[in-house]
């Protein structure tokens, strides 16, 4: 068996640089950018007028103390700026219109009273120069590097992708992934199982944690554990995808068919075993010029965590940097291997994130699984750990 570490080391020494496309802005959503972009021009890219009311000469103002001001003209947006003739004068302005040439402050429509077109000031209203102004170029100048490869496309990129005239956009291409579960005691989850029987759970779990950690589907197949059946639907699989996932069948039973069928197909095995609690078992392989294939363990804790733990990082494409939680209580655990321990979470006085044990009924105890937050890596070093130690986190996505 090998280590947490070397797994890790192995799996990320297969990754590569993730091939590119490009899309129409209205289906890079939830995609990995990858291109920089940088500003075409100035932002704001004319001194905008930030709220609804008049423009003015500040100097004009100060120097004359005056509260009362002719209304020249009104500064719509979407039109040219006009110029203010007369300092002593003002123009009235709308949200989002250019600032009228001649004028370097805007007092608002509630600090004022319009009477047969004169703009009054309120009373002992002070003024600022350059107030309610955005500010040509505040928020970024031309050239500045507004967005860098691999960040995820959301909600607020996407206006600035709009706003940059990002018609196309080049993506990452996301890995197509199938999970492939296996055993003859599965069955269907709208069947009724028989006494000997359990309903098939895995592949949705799974599903669940690819879907909102890479945020793209997966296909499922199901098969039975014969060696032959497992080679003729394998072959066809891995002709068609590029990541595959398997569940059970890896382990040393007498039907545990796929280690010896992925050796038939020609897969590479790079790992079988790791020296961890749970999920032992774990299988990594590729085929030349093919997929990459995880076997994960069959047992319900054991698969989710490997998935957690090497998989989505792995089609992340990134090195995962855990957050640290503190552990909330002594806990001892007398093996020589790396244990991931399911935790629920709370903030303490200090904001700090403190990690309580969802002890679970084994790796096949999914309700326990189901009331934690994710779970912590016990290094394989140890086997004492202590209240207020620290330790690496991984949430379920």
């Amino acid at each position: 068996m090998i280590t947490v570490q070397k797994a890790e080391d192995f799996i990320n020494n297969e990754k590569s640089e993730p091939k590119q496309k490009k899309v129409p802005l209205a289906k890079a959503l939830g995609e990995n950018l990858a291109e920089e972009i940088c500003a075409e021009r100035n932002q704001p890219p004319f001194d905008r007028v930030a709220m609804d009311g008049i423009a003015l000469s500040f100097e004009a103002w100060k120097e004359g103390k005056v509260d009362s001001f002719p209304i020249q003209d009104i500064q719509a947006a979407g039109v040219p700026a006009l110029k203010l003739e007369n300092p002593r004068s003002c123009i009235e302005v709308m949200t989002g219109s250019t600032l009228p040439v001649g004028c370097d402050c805007v007092v608002p429509y509630e600090q004022i009273s319009l009477k047969q077109g004169t703009a009054t000031l309120e009373k002992g209203l002070e003024i600022i120069q350059g107030q309610n102004i955005h500010q040509k170029g505040s928020d970024y100048k031309e050239g500045d590097l507004l967005l860098e490869k691999g960040e995820k496309i959301n909600s607020p990129l996407m206006g600035v992708l709009a706003s940059e005239g990002r018609t196309q956009v080049t993506i990452e291409e996301v890995l197509n992934v199938a999970i492939v579960s296996t055993g003859d005691e599965l069955v269907p989850i709208q069947e009724t199982p028989l006494s000997h029987q359990i309903r098939l759970s895995n592949p949705h779990a799974l599903k669940a944690e690819l879907k909102r950690s890479i945020q793209k589907d997966v296909d499922i197949f199901h098969l039975k554990d014969d060696p032959k059946g497992i080679f003729s639907a394998l072959e066809d699989i891995i002709e068609k995808y590029q990541v595959i996932i398997i569940t059970g069948g890896v382990s040393k039973g007498k039907y545990d068919y796929v280690p010896s069928v992925l050796a038939d197909l020609g897969v590479q095995e790079i790992f079988h075993k790791v020296k961890q609690r749970p999920g032992k078992p774990l299988w990594f392989g590729k085929k030349t010029d093919g997929p990459h294939i995880f076997g994960l363990p069959g047992n319900p804790v054991s698969c989710l965590v490997c998935l957690r733990r090497y998989v989505v990082p792995f089609l992340k494409n990134s090195k995962e940097s855990p957050q640290k939680v503190v552990l909330q209580e002594d806990f001892s655990f007398n093996k020589n291997l790396t244990l991931f321990m399911p935790v629920t979470l709370q903030s303490n006085a200090n904001g700090k994130l403190e990690a309580s044990l969802q002890k679970t009924n084994g790796s096949g105890d999914y309700y326990s699984l189901a009331k934690s937050d994710g779970f912590i890596e016990l290094p394989q070093e140890k086997n004492k750990f202590f209240q207020g130690e620290t330790f690496s986190f991984y949430p379920w996505s």
